[in-house]
This record gives C-alpha cells, sequence and structure tokens, in this order.
C-alpha cells in the first residue's frame, strides 16, 4: 500500500512539518477511507486521518527520517470512523466497535535524497497490523494471568520441560514445599537427588515412580502420596504430588508436564480433626434423648441414633441408596390419620421449608406415643431441592397427657368460676379491667370492654364511697387484703350495695394486679333499712298510740263542750264566730289524732278482690274539684277491669293522697298522669307529674314518718300509703330527678279468677 510525499520544511522547535502528499495509491484510499483529491496535496490533510493522540508519532518519525537517511518504522491508530479493509474483518465486531480498540497501521517510510544527500521526501507503505496488535495484546494478558493464577495458587506447581524434563517454572509455592529453588540444570532422571526425594522408609524415591517422570516418558496422569522431600533446613515433608502431560502443539506429543505438589501434614491433620469431629459428633447425636434421623432425597435413612431407634423400632433400618424411603402412620392431636404428604420430614423434602415443634402421635397397640417433631433441610445445591433431611423425635406423651389434665383442670377452673353466683374481677397495676367472669356482667349489666380504664369504672361508682374503694385496691396493690363495702349504679340505672374483698395478685412472688370478688348485698341492706325502719315506726306507732288517745279525749270534751255552748248562744251573740273556729280547729285536731291512731294501729281490712282501674277513676272524679286549673289531666286506664287484692277504702285513700302530692309538687300548673296496667303478674297504677321532682336524698326519706317538704304537711301521708299498700302484699316505687318531675307507682298481686 504506496504513497509518496514531498517535504517542504523539517519540523522544528516552533514549527509544524510542512509537506505534501503527492501520490496516493487505490489501497491506500481504500484503508484511510477517502479518494486521492481528498488526501493529496497539504500534508495536514493526511494527519487528519490519524489518532488525534499519535500524530505526534508520525512527525517524530519524519524528523528521524531526515537525521538517520534511513527507513523508519512506526506504528500509530487511524482516527475514529474510518471503516475496516480485508485485513481487519476477521476481529471480533465488539473489539473494533468498543471505545479503546482503533485500527493499528504500521508505517514504513522510506528517504527520497536530493544530489547533496537532503531529504526531500520520502515513500511509504502502510500496512494494517490490527489483527496483530489484538492478538498481541491478548497474547500478553493471557500470559499475565496465567503467570498470576500460577503465583497465586495454594499448590506448588513445577513445569517440566520435554522430553529431558528440565524445571522451566515453579511458583512459591512450590520452593516453600521443596525448601529451595529448582536446579535448571538437573535434568529428569537426576530430579529425586536434586530435590532430596525419599520415601517415608528413608530410601531415595525413584525417578520413574514419580508422576512427573509418567506424565513425560509415559504421557499418563498420576498421582502419589508417598512422597517426602527433605528440606535443606532439616525439615522433612510428607507431600501428594500429581503429574500431567502437556501438548503445547497439539501433534499428540508430550512437549511438557505439569508437577502439582501439596503439604500433606495439613491433609493429614485436617482428616485426623475430621475423623475426631465425627468421632465427637457420634457420641454427641448417641447420647441426645431426642431421636435423630437422617434420611435422602428419596426418603431413605442413611443415619440415626440409639434413641430413634427406640422410639421408631422396627419401622427404622438404614437401607442405604436402594432401600425403600421410611414412612410412618403418625396421627393428628384430635386422633384423625395424619396423611403421608403432611408429615414433617416429607413437607421438607418437597419445599425446603423447615418444620419445628410439630406435635403428632404414633399409634401403638394399646395407646398413642406422643412425638414432638422438628425437620430441617439439608443445603441443597442452588436451584434444587433439598438434599435431604434431619428430623428430631422427642417422646412428649407424658407432656401431652399433663396438658390435657392441666387443660381439663383450668376448663373445671373456669366452669366454676364461670358459675359463681358472685362477682369476680381481675385489675391490672393500673386498675385496668382484665377479666369479668358472667356473674360481674350480670348483676352491673356491663361488660369488661364497657368499662377499660379506671376513669369509666370509678363512674359507676357513688360518690360517697369511691375513695374508700380506691383505697381498698391500692392496699391490695400493697400486698394486703382490703375489705370494703360500696354502692354502685348498674346499667339499667338501679342502685346496688356490694361487700368485696380484694387481694393482690402475684406472679413469681412480685404483685401484678389485685383480684376482687364481690357480693351483691343489696338485699340485704335493704332489709336492714326496712327492720331500723320498722323499728322507728314501732316506737313512733307507741308513742303517737298514747298521744293521740289522750289528745282525742281531750278534743272530745272541747267538741262536747263547744257543740253545747254553740247551741246556747243567741245566733247574734258576739262570740259565736269565735267558738266556730275553736270547733273547726278542734275537728281538725280530731282527724289528725285520727291519722295518728290509723298509722300507730293499721286497720286490718278484710283484703278482697277490687277493681284497680276503677278505684283509679273514682279517685279522680272525687280530687278533680281541688285540682287547680292550670293542671291538666290525663289518662290511661283500660276499659277490662284490673281485679287486684286490697281493701277498696284503703286503697281509694292510697290513690287520693298520691294525685294530691302530685298537685302540690306543681304550684304553678303542669301535667298529671294517671295509668294503669297489667303485665299478667299485678296490677300497677302510675301517678305522674312534671313537677319540681326531688333530690336523691329526698327519694331515700319520703317514705320516712314525719318527713315532709311541704310548709303545712304533716308527713304521715307517704308513710301511711305504703303501710297499706304492703299490708296488701304490694309495693310503691318512685322515679323522680330534680325539675323533671315524679312517678309513683303502685304495684298490686293480681287475683286469680
Amino acid at each position: 500500500v504506496l504513497y509518496s510525499g514531498r517535504l517542504n520544511q523539517l519540523p522544528g522547535p516552533g514549527r509544524q512539518v510542512q509537506a505534501e502528499i503527492v501520490f496516493v495509491s487505490p489501497p491506500a484510499q481504500a484503508i484511510l477511507g477517502k479518494p486521492a483529491e481528498e488526501l493529496l496535496g497539504d500534508y495536514q490533510r493526511w494527519l487528519e486521518r490519524v489518532h488525534p493522540d499519535d500524530r505526534e508519532v508520525v512527525v517524530a518519525a519524519i524528523g528521524q527520517l531526515a537525521r538517520q537517511n534511513q527507513p523508519v518504522v512506526c506504528e500509530y491508530r487511524l482516527a475514529p470512523g474510518i471503516p475496516p479493509t480485508d485485513q481487519t474483518r476477521g476481529l471480533d465486531e465488539e473489539q473494533l466497535a468498543g471505545p479503546r480498540v482503533h485500527r493499528w497501521m504500521r508505517d514504513i517510510l522510506v528517504p527520497q535524497l536530493d544530489m547533496d544527500g537532503q531529504l526531500i521526501g520520502w515513500e511509504g507503505m502502510i500496512l494494517d497490523v490490527t489483527e496483530q496488535r489484538a492478538l498481541s495484546d491478548d497474547l500478553r494478558r493471557t500470559s499475565s494471568m496465567f503467570q498470576t493464577l500460577i503465583t497465586h495458587l495454594p499448590t506448588g506447581v513445577l513445569f517440566m520441560q520435554g522430553p529431558g524434563g528440565w524445571p522451566i517454572l515453579a511458583n512459591q509455592r512450590a520452593r516453600q514445599l521443596l525448601g529451595q529453588r529448582e536446579d535448571r540444570s538437573a535434568d529428569l532422571e537426576r530430579l529425586p537427588a536434586s530435590l532430596r526425594l525419599y520415601r517415608p522408609d528413608g530410601t531415595p524415591y525413584p525417578a520413574e515412580d514419580l508422576p512427573v517422570w509418567q506424565a513425560l516418558r509415559r504421557g499418563l496422569v498420576s498421582m502419589r502420596d508417598d512422597v517426602v522431600v527433605h528440606r535443606p533446613d532439616g525439615r522433612q515433608v510428607p507431600l501428594v504430588c500429581w503429574g500431567a502431560p502437556v501438548d503445547l502443539t497439539q501433534s499428540g506429543k508430550v512437549d511438557a508436564a505439569v508437577w502439582v505438589m501439596e503439604d500433606l501434614t495439613a491433609l493429614r491433620q485436617a482428616e485426623a480433626a475430621r475423623s475426631e469431629t465425627e468421632g465427637r459428633l457420634r457420641t454427641v447425636i448417641e447420647s441426645l434423648a431426642e431421636g435423630l434421623v437422617v434420611q435422602d432425597r428419596h426418603g431413605r435413612v442413611v443415619e440415626c441414633n440409639s434413641a430413634a431407634k427406640g422410639l421408631l423400632g422396627s419401622r427404622l433400618s438404614l437401607d442405604g441408596p436402594g432401600g425403600q424411603a421410611l414412612t410412618l402412620e403418625l396421627c393428628r392431636e384430635d386422633g384423625s390419620p395424619l396423611p403421608l404428604e403432611e408429615q414433617p420430614t416429607q413437607r421438607v423434602l418437597r419445599t425446603g421449608i423447615p418444620v419445628r415443634n410439630a406435635v403428632v402421635g404414633l399409634p401403638r397397640v394399646n395407646d398413642v406415643r406422643w412425638l414432638l417433631i422438628n425437620s430441617l433441610p439439608l443445603a441443597p445445591n442452588s436451584g434444587e431441592p433439598p438434599a435431604g433431611a434431619v428430623t428430631t423425635f422427642l417422646d412428649v406423651t407424658e407432656q401431652v397427657h399433663s396438658q390435657n389434665r392441666l387443660r381439663q383442670s383450668e376448663e373445671r377452673y373456669r366452669r366454676l368460676i364461670d358459675s359463681l353466683p358472685v362477682m369476680l374481677m381481675q385489675f391490672d397495676r393500673d386498675l385496668r379491667p382484665i377479666y369479668f367472669n358472667p356473674a360481674t356482667t350480670t348483676f352491673s349489666g356491663y361488660r369488661k370492654e364497657e368499662v377499660e380504664s379506671p376513669e369509666n369504672w370509678s363512674r359507676l361508682i357513688h360518690a360517697d364511697d369511691l375513695e374508700r374503694v380506691l383505697a381498698g385496691l391500692r392496699q391490695a396493690l400493697e400486698g394486703r387484703e382490703a375489705r370494703y363495702e360500696y354502692r354502685f349504679r348498674a346499667r339499667d340505672g338501679s342502685e346496688h350495695w356490694a361487700f368485696s374483698l380484694a387481694y393482690p395478685t402475684r406472679d413469681e412472688g412480685q404483685v401484678v394486679g389485685v383480684t376482687v370478688v364481690s357480693v351483691d348485698v343489696t338485699r340485704e341492706r335493704r332489709l336492714e333499712q326496712e327492720l331500723q325502719r320498722s323499728q322507728r315506726l314501732e316506737l313512733v306507732a307507741q308513742l303517737t298510740s298514747g298521744i293521740a288517745h289522750d289528745f282525742n279525749n281531750l278534743l272530745g270534751i272541747i267538741l262536747g263542750v263547744g257543740d253545747a255552748a254553740s247551741r246556747d248562744l243567741p245566733e247574734d251573740h258576739p262570740a259565736r264566730q269565735d267558738l266556730g273556729q275553736i270547733l273547726d280547729a278542734a275537728e281538725q285536731a280530731s282527724r289528725l289524732a285520727r291519722q295518728l291512731l290509723d298509722f300507730s294501729k293499721p286497720r286490718k281490712g278484710a283484703p278482697a278482690s277490687v277493681d284497680l282501674a276503677q278505684s283509679a277513676r273514682r279517685a279522680l272524679t272525687l280530687t278533680r274539684s281541688v285540682l287547680p286549673r292550670t293542671v291538666k289531666t290525663e289518662c290511661s286506664i283500660p276499659e277490662q277491669p284490673v281485679t287486684v287484692r286490697a281493701e277498696e277504702g284503703q286503697l281509694q285513700q292510697v290513690v287520693m293522697n298520691l294525685i294530691l302530692n302530685a298537685r302540690d309538687a306543681m304550684p304553678g300548673g303542669g301535667r298529671l298522669q294517671v295509668r294503669v296496667a297489667t303485665d299478667g303478674q299485678e296490677g300497677r297504677l302510675e301517678v305522674q307529674d312534671n313537677g319540681v321532682g326531688m333530690s336523691e336524698e329526698v327519694i331515700r326519706r319520703v317514705f320516712e314518718p314525719f318527713f315532709t317538704t311541704k310548709e303545712r304537711g304533716t308527713g304521715l301521708g307517704l308513710a301511711v300509703s305504703r303501710q297499706i299498700v304492703e299490708g296488701f302484699g304490694g309495693r310503691i316505687e318512685v322515679r323522680s330527678e330534680p325539675g323533671q318531675g315524679t312517678t309513683f307507682a303502685v304495684c298490686l298481686p293480681l287475683v286469680n279468677d
């Protein structure tokens, strides 16, 4: 590939080369990728086809050409973008396209001299050496990698050149093992003496028995582990040696051999350590209380310990590669059969996922042996199923039976607690409820979830008793039992009394909460109140009976004398009016005395069948004249009779008393409602007003004798009414709130037909 250049000015300090290209052959045009007209002329056009980093190389070659007047050879890269030629088409496309791979040219410049021997131009011949450069780089990299590999191998490597067997290359490890550098003048026959090679019995090692001799002379690959090198430092190192032939020219002939060696000391120590470890492992496995079974990927048993044989018995045998897989008939905790594919070991072999703490049953003749099974996969190769499974079996029959007994005991305890007629509650250290037995919900109407914080349940405690309750709970948290009594409000609004015993709940000696046992003593407290009321009433009755009797006698005299005096006085006598007032006052005092006598000695009217609805209508008729127009009356009284057991006159007195009390509770007017109904067991009469209402304190005392909130009341009306109703086997109920009015209800047993 030829071209010619004519030199006008040599390059120098501060001067560029000035030349021109006068001839470019067609092959040169093809290499440079330009037609002749674009290459001829100014030499800078030619340089534009050279890689920018290599242009100084070309310019320097021209300068050297002028100095030595001899041909100069230089190599440079072409600028990127020049198409490949036939010489470079065989290279890997990725190599040619890579950012660091370029087409390489070798340029042979031959000087042209004038008559005086001065350089006036040159003839150039360019060759595409891209492929040679790539092969050279590959060979250099391969040699470097091979040298690095041999140098850093953990085993000794020695290359022997045939046919004589002279050492040509040894790595550092080989020299460490031999204790000396290789003798390059020693041939294969003198190798044992040169390297001090002996048998374990101390006799010289024959050259023909060395693996490297077998490789060079016979082309065999062999290994020997009976070579001992007697190092110059006095150490004797046992070696394991391998020899292999090398065919460098691929002619089928052995050109060299590689000798690989390693210190058997470490291998023997490792083998001894492995054997010792296996022995310890076997001892540990045999001493395990758990049965241990190792199975291959097909489920065949390859190892087991004595405990496993004791648990599984004849089911277990070391089958080896040709045997059958271990199959067990197992059952679940509920007694149902456990299919083979769901058994722990089979699941591990199928999925590779460990199965832990599985409790299964192994049926026997008369009972079931319960086993705790853990199964782990043996490490598989990447992307393959487990190589096997290791499974342990622990006999937990006694624990399972103990758990069953404990579960049954807990169930009996739970049923006992749930059936107790007393309230049982447990609180944590922050007094948050953690357990309510059913009786607690029955008595209070609340579930544990509805009163989860102290703020919630404390609102149900009577304000006067809350501090007493909290003090008792704090005392229990301090580790001492506490007893207290309190009132609480149930969901239906009723008030209950409870007697409680609080004692600390302990866990490992530490107080972790409070257990409270409460008994509903509402009935007992009401009976006490009734007893106290009865005792007070009896005392009052004794006092009032005597006072009323004597007072009645005096009033009889006053009324008799006054009546006689009134008849004797003329109609126009001035004292007659005063005497009339005296008689009216005496008559009122006489009625009061009769009330006192009725209270102290209630009349035992014979109960009879009385229509409660008719009594309510008659009472409304009798009291209508004393009800102000500002009081609106509403009635809900059935037409059919509501027959109760009572005495008509006394029942009439009770109803009228309730109506008049309702009137007095509405001084500014309001709505008075009278309702009669029955639930099949008792008749119920309600008198309701929307007056001033009553406080809780007034409600508690409203039936006490002589208690009144009226300016001129006697305090006997409701006390007598209650006495009458209870004498008929009934009761009086009251509901009221300040400003919301009051409802009195008279409940009497119905008369059966």
